[in-house]
Formats: C-alpha cells, structure tokens, sequence
C-alpha cells in the first residue's frame, strides 16, 4: 500500500480500521521482494515501507487513537535488542576467510543499519496494534476483519487454483519465489501476492481459527444473514485444505480440536507447552533431543518420502549453522553471511535455511532469539495467566483463540521463516486487549461493587428514619 494511500486511509475512515487495512492490505496485495534502496535503513518493502507510514500518519493525524506510550510493555524488548546488535558488532571484529571468499568483519556502521531494521520492522505493527485495540469491542471487530480478509483472498486463491499461481507475475511482471515450489499433488500451491504458499497457508489457517472461535462464541460477523459464523468457518476450510500445505493441516489438527472440545485448563496448559517448546526449542536442539532420524521415517510413512527429505534437509542444515553458533551463541556471528557454511574450494554458501529461529541464532545470538521471540510471545503468555479472570465466555473464548493464532506464529518460525506484517501486528493486537478487557473487568467490578455498596448504604439510611407514631390503643401487629 502506496504512502499517500495510508494517509488518504487515517485521513477518512476510523484509526482502527485504517491500522487494519494498512496492514493485512499491504500483506495482501502489495509486491514480494522489492523495495527501496537508502544508506544507513534497511530496504523499505512491504514489511517495512506500509508499518512506518502507519506509524507517521498515526501520530500525525490520529494521536488521541494511540492509549499506550511507545517501549511502555513488551516493545521494550526491542531496546534490548537494539543494544544487541552492536554486541554482536563488538564481537565479531574479524573477517572470516573461505576459501576464495572473504566476508568482512562487523563495523559500528552495520549496527546503525542493523539496528534500524530492527526497529523499522518490528515496532511499527506490533506497538499500532497494542495501542489502538484496547476493548471488547475492538476484540470482536478486529475478529471480524480478519474472517473478511480470509474471505476477500479466497477469490485471487481459486484464480491460482485454476490458472496457476500467477497474480503476482501478472501484476507485478516477476514471480517472486521459484515456480517449482507451488507444483504439489498434481495440481498448484496458490501464493499469489505473498512471498510464498506456505505464508498463505498460514495466512489462512488463521482465519479458520478465528472464525471457529466466532463460531463457538455465537459472534454475528454482522453483514449478511447468510454469512454465518458457522457457514464461513465451513467455506474457509474448504479453501484451507485446497491450499495443500502439510504444516498447516498438521496446525489445524492439533489446535482445532483444542479450541473446539478443551477445556480453559486444557487450552491454558496447551498455550504454555507451546511458549515452553518455542524458547526451549535452540536448547534441545543444541542438547540433541530432537529424533531427526525417528522423525523422518514417520514422515515418510505418513506423507511421502519427498516431503520428508525436505524437513530432514531443513534439520540437517539447522545442526550445521548450530554448530558454527556455539562459537558466539550470545550474540550470534552477524551479517554478511557469517554464520553459514561455505565450500572450502569454490567459497559459495552451502547452508540453506529455512527456520526463521536459527537464523536469528546465527545472527543475533540468544540475546537477539530472546528479545524478539520474548515479545512476540509476551501476549500469549499473558493470555495464558489471565484467561480465567476473564468472566465473559465470548471474550474468553475469542482471546483464547487469538492467542492459539499468535503462538501458532511464532510456532511457525521454527520450520519456516514465514515473517509477516500482517500477523507481527494481530500480535500487538492481542498483547492490547488481554489488557485492555481485563481493566474492562476491573472498571465493572468496581462499579458493580459500589452499586452494591450505595444500596446497602440507602438500606442503612432508609432503616434510621424515624418512625410515624402509632396511636394509642392500636396494636404494631394489626391485620388490615
């Protein structure tokens, strides 16, 4: 979404729902791996570009929207690691030699650059998100809008379906991931204007599970009659499995059940494990917990034996780059490739990653994983605590299953590096209203305590008014 075009949004409509369409909008339909190229910031593409003109047009036009200081809660994080970054500048003073490669050693330049993106990237959407949704009512909006999002791209996805995915090509004229990779099981992967099939699997299976939970809470979408939570749940589904990714079936397996049949305990301790997996995740792996082996033979039983190769690659080279973090696993080896493997001989890079987690390992080290997936992760953890102060059955159910989404995100970067503007700021989302419904709570419960406490009061006063006299010779227990 173009500059003007944000502003033109903030401009004319609500702050909360231009937030949502500068986001989930450029998401959606703005090109894959372009951008501007400036010194000293990061390229300024669609994870970046549309999350600094929010940010601008926000404070510019739409001020009293923002109810949160900025680093005022997990953002603060970001701090952290922005003093990170140059750690890993001071630590990584010498170049690294290849064979005929050589990659240069860290200068307090690429930590200026390096803390810029940092901040650029992350801060925008998830501090909007936190600090415009703040209410119950924004809670069963921001639902809404994502269900409507799913279904605005289930018609680009059936296009692709048909035609194969060429929406992008056709807009933009490039593909912006290799063709090969959206040819699965006879018939095409759609991607259409994300980076990859499996971002719009994801993309998708969020809006399965939000619509579910709307389902399950008995939330009107509010469009149509016809538009049933139920119907549009049942739609999104169908969509969802023709999206053929493996991961997200195995997501929607495992968490839907959960969010459906569980309990709040089941679902509590099921958002911990998660959180638990995901910040342990470098420890067992580093430990050699993880059955690489064991785990490619049930693939291969269970889903063939190509899809299986493809995650024992990915783990292969996981335990590559590992190797090579222990080095400086506090701050990571940086930029320019450092942490990868090389050939020795021809000096070209050998290492291929997928997951998203030790590429920041490699990069930032564990004081770069922790910041970022410590905030990433601050909301579900705070879902996880508060839930059951949560007396209202449909927020909690409708928070719950936000924060099933949010983790599932997070979750997601193990195997994937599928990071995403879009859902960095559902998660910002979600980190404001755990807190903003529980001071709504709060708010009732004092009321509701002083209503109590003023018709007590009233009782009290009404009980020493003085009594009319009674005549003499009448009795105080008469019948009438």
């Amino acid at each position: 979404m173009s500059v003007p075009a944000v502003f033109v949004l903030f401009w004319r409509l609500p702050a909360k729902k231009a937030v949502f369409m500068t986001f989930f909008g450029s998401a959606m339909f703005l090109p894959c791996v372009v951008g501007f190229d400036l010194p000293v910031f990061p390229d300024f593409d669609k994870e970046i570009l549309p999350g600094m003109a929010a940010l601008v047009a926000a404070v510019a036009l739409r001020r009293k929207a923002l109810k949160s200081p900025p680093f005022g809660g997990p953002e603060a994080l970001l701090i952290a690691m922005v003093f990170g970054a140059f750690g890993t500048v001071l630590t990584n003073q010498d170049p690294i030699v290849h064979g005929p490669a050589t990659l240069p050693a860290q200068s307090f330049y690429d930590g200026i650059v390096d803390s810029c993106d940092i901040l650029m990237r992350w801060f925008p959407p998830y501090f909007l998100g936190r600090s415009m949704f703040r209410t119950r009512k924004d809670l069963r909006q921001l639902c809404r809008w994502i269900v409507f999002a799913g279904l605005i791209y289930t018609l680009p996805i059936f296009v692709e379906l048909r035609l194969s995915p060429q929406m992008h090509n056709w807009i933009y004229g490039f593909h912006q991931s290799d063709f090969i990779q959206t040819i699965r099981w006879g018939g095409y992967r759609p991607k259409v204007f994300m980076r990859h099939g499996l971002n719009v699997a994801l993309f998708m299976t969020v809006t399965v599970l939000i619509a579910m939970a709307m389902w399950k809470a008995k939330v009107g979408l509010g469009w149509t009659k016809w538009a049933t939570p139920r119907r549009v749940f049942a739609y999104l589904f169908v969509v969802l499995l023709f999206c053929k990714s493996t991961g997200a079936y195995f997501y929607l397996m495992g968490l839907a059940p959960i969010l459906w049949f569980a309990p709040q305990r089941i679902q509590r301790l099921t958002l911990i494990a998660m959180v638990s997996l995901i910040l342990g995740y470098p420890m067992i792996r580093q430990a050699g917990w993880v059955p690489v082996d064991a785990i490619t033979d049930w693939m291969t039983q269970l889903v063939g034996e190509e899809r299986a190769l493809s995650l024992w690659f990915r783990m292969f080279t996981e335990e590559q780059v590992m190797e090579n973090a222990r080095d400086r696993f506090v701050f990571g080896w940086g930029g320019y490739g450092r942490p990868y493997e090389f050939d020795a001989q021809t000096g070209l890079q050998t290492s291929v990653l997928d997951g998203f987690w030790v590429i920041e390992i490699g990069r930032h080290g564990l004081v770069g994983f922790f910041c970022l997936f410590g905030m990433m992760l601050w909301p579900v953890i705070t879902v996880a605590r508060k839930l059951p102060a949560i007396e209202n059955d449909k927020d909690r159910i409708l928070l719950g299953a936000l924060g099933f989404c949010c983790a599932l995100y997070v979750f997601d970067w193990i195997p994937n590096a599928a990071a995403s503007l879009e859902l960095t700021f559902m998660t910002g989302a979600l980190a404001g209203l755990i807190r903003g419904v529980l001071e709504e709570e709060q708010k009732r419960k004092k009321a509701e305590r002083r209503r109590r406490r003023q018709a007590a009061m009233d009782g009290a006063d009404a009980d020493r008014l003085p009594r009319e006299p009674v005549p003499e010779g009448v009795s105080h227990l008469h019948s009438t």
